[in-house]
C-alpha cells in the first residue's frame, strides 16, 4: 500500500487563510486574541511575584509545559512548578522535567527545544517578531490532517504569517494570537 501522499497550502493559500480569519475574527475574538499576550505576560508577572522567580523563568516555565496543554490547565500546572517545584498533574513528563529544570535555575533558553515552545517563550516576554506556530495555527492555514509539521513546515507556516502581519500592520504574535483565538475558539 503506497503511503497517503499529502498536498500542503501554497504560501498564497496559507496568506489569503490568514488573512480572512483576521477579518473574521468578531470584536469579542479580535479584542482577546490582540490582548492574549499582554494578558499572558501579566499571568506570568504575577507568579513570580508571588513565587520569588523572575519573569523569565516563569515564562519559561509556563513555555516549557505548554505542549499538548489548554492554556488554563498550563497555568494551573505553571502554578505548581512554581510553588513547589513540581507538577501534580497531566503534563508531558518531558515538558515537566523541562520546567523544573528552569525553576531550579537553568536558563530556558537553554532548556527549551523546538520552534513552537522556543517562539511561544519569546512570545510571552513581549517579542513581537515572535511566530508561534502550533497544531491551531497548521489548521488555519489549512495544512492537511496528518501531514509533517516539523522544521520547514513550521517556517513555511510561520513565514506567511510574518508576511500577513505586515499586510494588516500587526506585530506577528498580536496576530498569531487574534488568528489562534478566532480559530481556536473562547475556550481556550
Amino acid at each position: 500500500m503506497a503511503a497517503r501522499k499529502h498536498v500542503y497550502p501554497t504560501h498564497e493559500e496559507m496568506l489569503l487563510a490568514l488573512l480572512e480569519h483576521y477579518e473574521a475574527a468578531d470584536s469579542v475574538n479580535g479584542g482577546l486574541g490582540g490582548d492574549w499576550y499582554a494578558e499572558a505576560r501579566r499571568q506570568c508577572r504575577r507568579m513570580a511575584r508571588e513565587h520569588g522567580l523572575g519573569l523569565h523563568a516563569v515564562a519559561g516555565i509556563v513555555a516549557a509545559l505548554s505542549p499538548q496543554l489548554q492554556w488554563h490547565v498550563n497555568l494551573r500546572v505553571a502554578e505548581q512548578v512554581c510553588a513547589t517545584g513540581e507538577a501534580q498533574e497531566g503534563c508531558l513528563r518531558q515538558s515537566e522535567d523541562k520546567a523544573v529544570r528552569i525553576r531550579r535555575g537553568e536558563r530556558p533558553t537553554d532548556v527549551l527545544g523546538g520552534p513552537k515552545v522556543r517562539a511561544f517563550y519569546r512570545a510571552l516576554l513581549g517579542d513581537p517578531d515572535a511566530a508561534v506556530i502550533d497544531t491551531w495555527m497548521f489548521q488555519s492555514v489549512g495544512w492537511p490532517e496528518g501531514g509533517t509539521r516539523g522544521g520547514r513546515h513550521y517556517e513555511m507556516v510561520a513565514d506567511a504569517l510574518r508576511d500577513a502581519a505586515r499586510l494588516v500592520n500587526l506585530p506577528v504574535s498580536e496576530l498569531q494570537a487574534i488568528v489562534w483565538t478566532q480559530v481556536r475558539g473562547r475556550e481556550s
